[in-house]
């Protein structure tokens, strides 16, 4: 069967400014440009920092909600730094960065926000779930009553968990609860550069270790397209 390829940029309504496509017109000329070619239409959202109107939604063959965010004292900070470093130790990076004196907070704070945006209805994958500083260093029952309370979100709201090649994640821990909870995979090379597109290595690997099946993978029919 193969797959297809879906191009899925950042963008929305009401970000930072940092990505290109966050004007209406904007968006409409990026739908008009993936109508000319030969791959899925897709958008990828900031949890809690951007959005995207209700009418677009269904031109959009699907669109992820990711967090490149963390909330800190009820102030969004951007992770770019924190994703082109990876720190040794990223709780006392963060900790002296931003003066965290409660990390679970924050955490709380931000799985809050990546949750409201999933119970919107407009989201058909979560991307790079585990792509957040300090969760993987909490303990085995924070991180599972996080993970749980993630998981539960996306099976309530049929969100698919995506399985990112350029980030690695989820990483292993979230990956033992998702296949209990039997939730539904996205395959994604999260290709920034050139070389990096349709690389699904570690997708397929994620698929192998834990014996995914076919129909917990997520999938796109062009026949519901309404262009």
């Amino acid at each position: 069967m193969g797959y297809m390829v879906g191009i899925a940029d950042h963008g929305g309504i009401g970000g930072d400014g940092h990505y290109k496509l966050n004007t209406i017109s904007e968006l409409e000329r990026y739908i008009s440009y993936l109508s000319e070619i030969n791959a899925c239409c897709g958008l990828e959202v900031d949890a809690g920092v951007s959005d995207i109107p209700d009418n677009l939604v269904p031109r959009f063959d699907y669109i992820i909600l990711s967090a490149h965010h963390i909330l800190v004292d009820r102030t969004f900070v951007r992770l770019d730094e924190f994703f082109h470093k990876k720190p040794e130790d990223p709780d006392l990076y963060w900790r002296n960065k931003f003066g965290i004196k409660d990390v679970r907070s924050v955490l709380d704070d931000t799985l809050t926000a990546i949750i409201t945006g999933l119970e919107t209805g407009k989201f058909r994958i979560l991307g790079h779930a585990t792509m957040i500083p300090l969760i993987s260093l909490q303990d085995e029952n924070y991180k599972t009553e996080w993970g749980m309370r993630l998981l539960d979100a996306c099976w309530r709201n049929n969100v698919a968990v995506e399985l990112n090649n350029y980030c690695k994640a989820p990483e292993s821990w979230f990956m033992d609860l998702a296949v209990k909870f039997d939730i539904v995979f996205s395959i994604g090379s999260d290709g920034h550069r050139e070389h990096q597109v349709c690389d699904i290595s570690y997708p397929l690997e994620c698929i192998s270790r834990y014996k995914i099946r076919s129909n917990r993978i997520f999938g796109y029919s062009l026949e519901k397209r309404n262009w």
